[in-house]
């Protein structure tokens, strides 16, 4: 059993899925570091996911991320935080929505757009015309296409990592397949 955190970019899935995995002593493992890895492997230099997007183009980014959606798949008892548009792929949903629980951070499109101007915008979009409203259209569709798919939904809007961990923890413990992996 995994427990899969998934949502648009800046929801928190990283931060939260560190203090997750530390709560529960599980392994944490991050989408966006297997296709480092697996880009690295290939190719035989390291180029950060927005490196990778930024000089191959987004349809080259989203095969390496199947691949390694592909090899997270296969761990089983950890925590595994995904990139903001992982799981818009339907096959990659399928891959690690099998034996995990699903679980979508997300937050308003304000909060969102406050949290990635301190990051900087996804590499696909971020030498467009209209940033902003691309992010915010990526972050309503990925909501959107994931909320059904999910066993626990968390705003983040308003509240900070701790309270948003507080909430997962009980949404986790009242969840019986769990009792098995947390404590």
């Amino acid at each position: 059993m995994k427990i899969v955190l998934t949502g648009p970019k800046c929801s928190g899935k990283s931060q939260i899925g560190k203090l997750l995995s530390q709560s529960f002593s599980l392994p944490f493992f991050e989408t966006d570091e297997f296709i480092e890895r697996l880009f690295k492997k290939e190719k035989g230099e390291f180029l950060s996911c927005r490196a990778i997007c930024s000089e191959y183009g987004e349809d080259f980014f989203r095969d390496y991320e199947r691949r390694a959606i592909k090899q997270v798949a296969e761990h089983d008892f950890c925590v595994v935080s995904t990139g903001g548009s992982a799981l818009l792929n339907k096959e990659s949903r399928e891959l690690l929505k099998q034996n995990s629980i699903l679980v979508l951070l997300y937050a308003s499109a304000s909060k969102l757009l406050e949290r990635v101007a301190k990051k900087g915008f996804p590499a696909f979009i971020k030498d467009q015309k209209n940033p902003k409203e691309l992010f915010v259209a990526r972050a309503n569709l990925v909501i959107e296409t994931l909320k059904p798919f999910a066993s626990i939904v968390i705003d983040s809007s308003e509240i900070d990592a701790d309270k948003t961990l507080d909430i997962l923890i009980k949404h986790l413990r009242g969840i019986q397949e769990l009792a098995s992996i947390i404590h």
